[in-house]
């Protein structure tokens, strides 16, 4: 095999390595459907697109109120609202934690543009 053939056939393997990044979206609206976690059927709970997704991936939030708790489960992956704090709130489930990162989350793993209530008793 030739010199030139062996590194076409190394860059050429070693793209189909490299895992495509998605982004899940969830809408409050869109419940109590499960939803598929795409554009026109997204997930109705954040959960649901954490559970979802792998690691580099995005959970796209539109604005809302979520009434649970939410837990990255040692996930690398970016949970966002699409609006920021003013329109999009966790309000937890009057249990848990609101958010919990207690799985090894690193660096990674962001939370970004909510704002946090306790449904709390």
């Amino acid at each position: 095999m030739s010199p030139i053939l062996s590194t076409v056939l190394f860059f050429v393997c070693g793209a189909a390595a490299v895992p495509a990044q998605t982004t899940w979206y969830v809408d409050d609206d869109n419940c109590p459907s499960h939803g598929s976690g795409s554009p026109a059927d997204p997930f109705c709970t954040i959960q649901d697109a954490i559970a979802t997704a792998l690691d580099g991936d995005t959970v796209l939030v539109l604005p809302g109120a979520y009434p649970e708790a939410i837990d990255f489960i040692g996930k690398a992956i970016v949970v966002k609202s699409r609006d920021g704090a003013a329109t999009t709130s966790i309000t937890g489930d009057g249990v848990n934690s609101v958010v919990t990162f207690d799985n090894g989350e690193g660096r990674a793993a962001v939370l970004e543009g909510f704002t946090i209530t306790s449904s709390g008793n």
